[in-house]
């Protein structure tokens, strides 16, 4: 099942979540809620990594579900922004 385009969307989106991350750490605007937030992308994007590494899902269930994770990525970013201007 290897998709060469899946497995590189789902690394970058582990990068950016870990940049995220960082950069709200460097702001001070990183609060507890967005750790937990935080962490649970995190453990959800290694799970799904290791999914499509082991090819349990198919290309298509593994992009909604990449999809997903990248959604809630967003919210999560938009979150931050938001709770920075305050």
């Amino acid at each position: 099942m290897k998709d060469n385009a899946l497995q590189k969307k789902l690394s970058e989106l582990g990068s950016k979540i870990e940049e995220q991350r960082e950069k709200a750490k460097l702001h001070g605007i990183f609060n507890q809620d967005h750790e937990k937030a935080n962490r649970e992308l995190v453990q959800r994007h290694a799970a799904l990594k290791q999914q499509i590494d082991d090819e349990v899902l198919s290309i298509e269930e593994a992009g909604q579900r990449v999809s997903v994770l990248e959604k809630d990525f967003l919210h999560w970013i938009a979150a931050i922004d938001f709770d920075s201007k305050k």
